[in-house]
């Protein structure tokens, strides 16, 4: 019977998993093709307030739901850098190709273990370590082409979006030990909304027309799906699993691209990008195997 609940369980995850990518990649390219039609802090603004509506039934139904919360000083941690890794991918979006901003937007694994070992003492094994060395040439590549000086501003956004996502979700781990799921997401999305709302006040711009009306409700609910199954996935199937499967978003983003947009990434592009994948994919399976070993 565990057994079966455990097949259960997985099966769950890799299907929430392969969603949540789906999700990821749609939800940046509604955001893209809005372009410069809304400003950012009202795309982000719509984009936390209707998550924030989604999750007011979950509230409203659980009981042991409480406003109090451990660690506040954690709390405005995770929340402004979440906030501000948003802020940079939907500027990165208007500067850069899709696939570009899916990838280099997702290196937050290249960052946790360092930021970890930094802040929190954590002891990384040298294979890890070997393995973000590898990324970060891929991430170079990526970002110096022609082996020239200038960056395009689009791709760094999207690097720096990667690192904020890891210390938002090193934040998360350390909530998550005092405080509920439920409390961690109705803080983020409720103070992210109100900061953005205030934000947006000086540069407010309606969407011009009924269809960037749709994009930004479509922005909002793909990005909804994706934190919902990306939660779900973590908490039922191994990373080793979710991270690979989470990836794919590199390559649907990667078809819209193409087949909507008709743009294709360059032979640097693709090189840096699958050097990338590739030492992610090794640090998460190192870092599987070194926890393994320790237990």
């Amino acid at each position: 019977m565990t057994q079966n609940k455990n097949r259960n369980n997985l099966k769950l995850g890799i299907t929430l998993a392969a969603l949540a990518s789906i999700s990821i990649a749609c939800m940046n390219a509604f955001a893209k093709e809005l372009g410069t039609s809304v400003s950012t802090s009202v795309l982000v603004l719509f984009r936390f307030l209707f998550s924030f509506i989604c999750i007011i039934p979950w509230i409203v139904k659980d009981k042991n739901f409480s406003f109090k919360v451990d660690k506040p000083l954690h709390f405005a941690i995770r929340i402004s850098s979440a906030l501000l890794a948003m802020v940079c991918i939907f500027t990165a979006l208007r500067r850069t190709s899709l696939t570009a901003v899916l990838l280099l937007s997702s290196t937050t694994p290249l960052f946790i273990p360092i930021l970890a070992a930094i802040f929190f003492k954590v002891k990384t094994h040298t294979s890890i370590y070997l393995a973000i060395a590898l990324g970060f040439v891929g991430v170079a590549i990526v970002l110096h082409p022609a082996g020239d000086i200038s960056i395009n501003s689009g791709e760094l956004l999207a690097t720096t979006a990667g690192i904020l996502a890891a210390v938002a979700l090193l934040e998360v781990r350390i909530l998550s030990k005092t405080n509920t799921t439920l409390q961690i997401l109705f803080y983020y999305y409720g103070v992210s909304a109100l900061v953005t709302l205030i934000a947006s006040l000086f540069q407010w711009s309606w969407p011009e027309n009924y269809y960037h009306w749709l994009m930004i409700l479509f922005v909002g609910i793909t990005g909804t799906i994706y934190q919902i199954s990306i939660t779900i996935a973590i908490s039922n199937a191994p990373s080793r699993i979710v991270t690979p499967l989470a990836f794919s978003s590199v390559i649907w983003g990667g078809s819209i691209e193409y087949f909507i947009w008709h743009q294709k990434p360059s032979l640097y592009a693709i090189i840096g990008f699958t050097i990338i994948i590739i030492s992610i994919l090794l640090v998460v399976h190192f870092g599987n195997k070194y926890i393994v070993l320790k237990r």
